[in-house]
């Protein structure tokens, strides 16, 4: 059985390996009304609810995953993970 489970866990590993997910990291947010959006032009500064030193989250398919920081590897944009989001009331869900 021991075998079989084995087999099993070597061909899942394989075929996930060729699997892609939607990562994304949102900066801020904020909210405008329709006014505000209606009359913004290239050069204006929008205030986000989130500080430059804060942690962000990063989902996977849409779901908060990890904390970490943007920033740049090798001159391209990259994420480095601080932490690991274990649960929806970490996320600042179901408050």
């Amino acid at each position: 059985q021991l075998d079989v489970d084995r087999q099993w866990t070597t061909r899942l590993r394989s075929q996930l390996q060729h699997c892609s997910a939607g990562v994304t990291a949102e900066l801020g947010a904020t909210v405008l009304n329709v006014n505000e959006v209606s009359r913004l032009a290239v050069g204006d500064v929008i205030v986000l609810d989130t500080g430059v030193n804060d942690d962000l989250e990063l989902k996977v398919e849409g779901r908060p995953k990890f904390y970490g920081k943007p920033g740049m590897h090798r001159g391209k944009p990259a994420f480095q993970i601080s932490g690991v989001i274990r649960s929806p009331e970490e996320a600042g869900y179901g408050e």
